[in-house]
C-alpha cells in the first residue's frame, strides 16, 4: 500500500528497467502519428504567464494529463512521485512510465508555496509537466517548433534575450531535441 493524499492506495508498481544499450531495435517504437499528436500545440487557455517569473509561462497540468490520456489511453501511462525534500521547498522525483513503448522518464519538480498541501501538489504537477516535455508536450511554450530537429522560430539579438527566449538551451546552446539526445547518451 502506498499513501496518496493521506489514504492508503494499492496499485501495481511499474517495472522499470535500465535502458538497453544494445538491441534497442527489439523495443516497440513510438509510431510517427503518436509523436505528431504529442507535439500538437496546446490550446491557448492551457498556457498562462508565471506570476513569480516574468517572461516565463506555465502549462496547466490538466492539459498535459489530457494529452497523455488522448495519446496513450487512460491506463496507458503511470506517474510515480517520490518526495525527496520537504524543507522550505517541497521537491519530488517523478517517474513517468509508458509501459507499451518501454518509455521511462524521470524529472524533478519543486514548489515553495506556504500552504503545504499546495506545495506538494505544485511539486508533483511541475515534475509531471517536465516529464511530459520530453515527449514534446507543450514544446511550443519554449518557442520551439515540433520538427525532428526542433528549432527556434525567432532569434533574439543579445545573449540575455536569447537565454530568456530559449530557457531550454544549455549555456553552449542546443535545441530541446539535441539536449534530450545528449541526456540519453550520458
Amino acid at each position: 500500500m502506498q499513501p496518496v493524499n493521506g489514504v492508503d492506495q494499492a496499485h501495481d508498481a511499474a517495472t522499470i528497467s535500465s535502458p538497453p544499450t544494445e538491441h534497442s531495435e527489439d523495443l516497440p517504437q513510438l509510431p510517427e502519428d503518436l509523436k505528431v499528436k504529442l507535439k500538437e500545440p496546446l490550446p491557448r487557455e492551457a498556457v498562462s504567464p508565471n506570476p513569480q517569473k516574468p517572461g516565463l509561462s506555465g502549462i496547466k497540468v490538466i492539459y498535459v494529463v489530457e494529452r497523455l490520456n488522448d495519446v496513450f489511453g487512460l491506463n496507458g501511462w503511470h506517474i510515480d512521485n517520490e518526495i525527496v525534500e520537504t524543507g522550505r521547498m517541497v521537491v519530488v522525483r517523478a517517474t513517468l512510465t509508458i509501459p507499451k513503448y518501454s518509455i521511462v522518464i524521470e524529472q524533478f519538480g519543486g514548489n515553495d508555496n506556504p500552504d503545504r498541501g499546495d506545495a506538494y501538489k505544485g511539486a508533483c504537477t511541475d515534475a509531471l509537466s517536465k516529464c511530459a516535455s520530453y515527449l514534446g508536450i507543450g514544446i511550443e511554450v519554449h518557442g520551439v517548433t515540433a520538427g525532428p530537429e526542433a528549432s527556434i522560430d525567432a532569434e533574439p539579438h543579445s545573449e540575455p534575450e536569447r537565454r530568456a527566449h530559449r530557457p531550454h538551451e544549455s549555456e553552449h546552446g542546443c535545441t530541446l531535441h539535441q539536449y534530450a539526445e545528449r541526456l540519453g547518451s550520458a
